[in-house]
């Protein structure tokens, strides 16, 4: 009866712009063009072809809104980082010990509690600094903790308390005396207090501007402009619908393959070695990284190389995007491939680093999957790629 209320009610919803969809769904391997109509408990309703169709929450898989796409020169230097595992990049932040404001945009803020925040980096770190940042922000606290910037090389903390928040400095209580940390000698600051509990999270929701929001429940406004989120750590937070990117249902359908045991590994090269190195293998080819910005872990190759998988029970398809990514300006053409047992079930050959390839393939479960990069030059220079967020699904 409530689902059947709902979609009267949409009925007779005066008409709005059409609003595109891909929608996928777990009955299906494919996706399907819909157009979005609204949100709620009962789950998501959409038109589909003309017929009004509510699909339930158990069948939701993801959402990706067509017109609404990713903005690529988003350069913001703040990255923020809430204990439900949320994280996002606003352009400024500011705020107190219990309360803390941040600037999504020039015309979008929203609050958050400070027991919801777990760091605040903010500004860009080396490649140097960042593993030292990691260190810190995960390692255990007493109190609140300022990350200072020693050197370009090097980080160091200090605990106390967190005071005001501002646009040019810190106030902050260090052994019993106030004091003024300028935010331009701060890597960032981490929170002591985390929430009183984290819900399980439904749905990942992603923002044009490459923000992720965990979220326990999530309801499209009366009006239909807005979505309203409850996150796992408890927080309620409303951004424009004309601003969600894509909804992710399909946690705990989600396997990203970097995080499987390797059942092989191989590095492929036309370079021989002049010294046989013990576990070169390990050292080139492929490796589990984090991207900034990334839900999941992601595979980097050094080189050429292959890798192999089994993929685990019930899970069907194969998702990505994989991409060239040279530490400098020299690269080298490759070619991607995976296949299913011995049978070629996607390839590519990626020229430019500016190219980012999608891959979406059906696997079969309890088969092994080999992942593979071939220079296609004799001698390569800067054959790095990048398989961002590989990850099977169910």
């Amino acid at each position: 009866m409530v689902e059947l209320i709902w979609l009267l009610l949409v009925a007779f919803l005066p008409p709005a712009a059409e609003l595109p969809i891909e929608l996928r769904i777990t009955k299906k391997q494919s996706s399907s063009k819909a157009n979005w109509v609204g949100l709620s408990a009962e789950g998501l309703t959409v038109d589909l072809g003309g017929q009004t169709e509510l699909v339930g929450p158990k069948d939701l898989q993801s959402v990706q809104f067509v017109q609404h796409a990713l903005v690529t020169d988003n350069s913001a230097s703040i990255t923020v980082s809430l204990h439900d595992g949320s994280h996002f990049g606003p352009i400024a932040v500011s705020g107190n010990a219990q309360t803390i404001r941040l600037q999504l945009t020039s015309e979008l803020a929203i609050q958050l509690p400070a027991t919801a925040i777990q760091a605040i980096q903010l500004q860009t770190l080396s490649d140097v600094q960042k593993p030292q940042w990691q260190s810190i922000t995960q390692s255990r606290i007493a109190g609140d903790t300022l990350v200072l910037v020693r050197s370009a090389d090097s980080l160091d903390k200090i605990e106390g308390i967190i005071g005001a928040i501002t646009d040019e400095k810190i106030e902050f209580e260090f052994g019993g005396q106030q004091i003024s940390a300028p935010r331009s000698k701060l890597a960032g600051l981490r929170f002591h207090s985390p929430p009183a509990s984290i819900a399980s999270t439904k749905a990942v929701v992603r923002d044009v501007w490459g923000n992720f929001w965990n979220a326990t429940q999530l309801i499209s406004s009366s009006d239909h402009q807005r979505l309203d989120l409850v996150l796992a750590g408890g927080t309620d937070i409303s951004l424009p619908l004309s601003a969600i990117h894509s909804i992710d249902w399909s946690l705990g359908s989600t396997q990203y393959v970097a995080d499987l045991t390797a059942l092989d590994r191989k590095r492929l090269s036309t370079v021989s070695l002049a010294v046989a190195i013990p576990g070169d293998d390990q050292l080139f080819g492929a490796q589990p990284i984090r991207l900034s910005g990334s839900s999941g872990t992601s595979l980097r190759f050094q080189g050429g190389g292959i890798i192999t998988y089994r993929v685990p029970t019930d899970y069907s398809r194969l998702a990505g995007t994989v991409y060239l990514a040279p530490s400098g300006t020299r690269f080298s053409a490759c070619q991607v491939q995976v296949k299913l047992e011995d049978k070629t079930i996607w390839n590519a050959e990626l020229t430019q680093p500016a190219d980012r390839v999608e891959l979406d393939v059906p696997v079969a479960s309890d088969q092994r999957i080999h992942i593979s990069v071939k220079p296609l030059v004799e001698y390569p220079v800067g054959d790095v790629v990048v398989w961002q967020e590989l990850r099977l699904l169910k």
